[in-house]
């Protein structure tokens, strides 16, 4: 069993060393935030343009939600009611973080709608080959 570094001093646990790595982490993205939400709204354009085209070329819609949604709402619909609905929960939760850590919203929003956008244009690419 390893001895303190102080008399007195407990050693730091597992938890809390890899809580600490995650905070730095979260630290080191903020510092490119604006890039971040950029990054998020691009996404966010790439996923509605290459799944809008995929449903034109003949390709399906693989969210069970979103399948539920869109004989009520039409495309646009759809696309509008869950995209603003996933930016307002961003939003809400980027206003209520602290801002040491705040980048990690804008990149929570980009890596699903990225893989969304590259799963698109890959499934497009198979059909236009």
């Amino acid at each position: 069993m390893a001895t303190p570094s102080r008399p007195g001093a407990s050693p730091p646990s597992t938890g809390a060393m890899l809580h600490a790595r995650i905070v730095r982490g979260a630290e080191r993205v903020t510092s490119y935030e604006v890039t971040l939400w950029a990054l998020a709204l691009v996404t966010l354009a790439l996923d509605v343009v290459t799944t809008t085209y995929g449903l034109e070329v003949g390709l399906a819609e693989m969210n069970p939600f979103v399948n539920y949604l869109l004989p009520t709402l039409g495309l646009a619909g759809t696309f509008v009611v869950l995209k603003s609905l996933a930016l307002f929960v961003g939003v809400a939760a980027w206003w209520t973080m602290p801002s040491k850590v705040r980048g990690v919203v804008p990149l929570g929003l980009a890596l699903p709608w990225g893989i969304a956008a590259v799963s698109n244009t890959v499934l497009l690419a198979g059909i236009h080959l």
